[in-house]
């Protein structure tokens, strides 16, 4: 499923991030918390992280065909994805065998891994440097030190939902949110507020100066069909 990514400047769709779903037989539909932890210990995460990728990419390309205005579907890698020795071969095959544009693809890893990874840097710069846009999802909630993160070749901060949430109830705390999008237009990023759910937090992010943003009061992850007539 697909999540609407908004342009808080123009109010269109700049983007999307590709959400997993797994529809299971007996217990319905079952959101990633409820089944990664499991993948990512069995080593499962890896073939389910090229089905993901490869499905992105066979999307993105069904959308070129018909002409609809996509410009790029982030899609977020876990840790044990990340480590893997052939993970650029594995994303640019997907790409290439689709058809689609590596700028085409956004690809995020959380705060938390990149704090801790200290060999992700140069992994990076070469999915930059292959044309992939690389974000840092869930951005304030590892104390990231800046040193580092002017060493990321990262375009977008994620803004992680807690900190959206807790700059509407406290002052503080607004503070923290306004300085993370600080931060981020100063070392050349663009700041995205997730889990935006109510007019107020929209309006603070817009007063912040955020550049994009996604949450359930735009839309909740929808299906491929639903996304292309969606409209904020």
């Amino acid at each position: 499923v697909y999540q609407p990514q908004i342009d808080l400047r123009e109010m269109r769709v700049s983007g999307a991030e590709a959400a997993l779903r797994w529809r299971h037989p007996e217990m319905g539909v079952l959101r990633p918390a409820q089944f990664l932890p499991v993948a990512e210990a069995s080593g499962l995460i890896e073939p389910i992280g090229e089905w993901v990728v490869g499905s992105v990419c066979r999307q993105l390309s069904a959308w070129s065909r018909v002409g609809f205005p996509i410009a790029r579907v982030a899609i977020n890698l876990s840790p044990r994805e990340f480590r893997q020795t052939e993970l650029m071969q594995h994303i640019a095959a997907a790409a290439t065998a689709s058809g689609v544009n590596a700028g085409s693809l956004e690809l995020e890893l959380s705060e938390a891994m990149l704090m801790q990874d200290t060999a992700a840097v140069p992994v990076l710069r070469v999915l930059r440097e292959a044309g992939f846009h690389i974000a840092v999802d869930d951005f304030g909630t590892a104390y990231s030190s800046l040193r580092h993160l002017r060493r990321l070749p990262v375009e977008r901060l994620k803004i992680d939902r807690s900190v959206v949430s807790a700059a509407a109830e406290s002052e503080d705390s607004a503070t923290v949110c306004a300085a993370i999008v600080d931060v981020a237009h100063r070392l050349g990023m663009r700041a995205l507020a997730q889990g935006v759910e109510s007019e107020a937090q929209l309006a603070l992010v817009r007063a912040f100066g955020c550049d994009e943003a996604q949450g359930f009061y735009f839309s909740p992850p929808v299906t491929a069909a639903e996304f292309e007539s969606y409209r904020p």
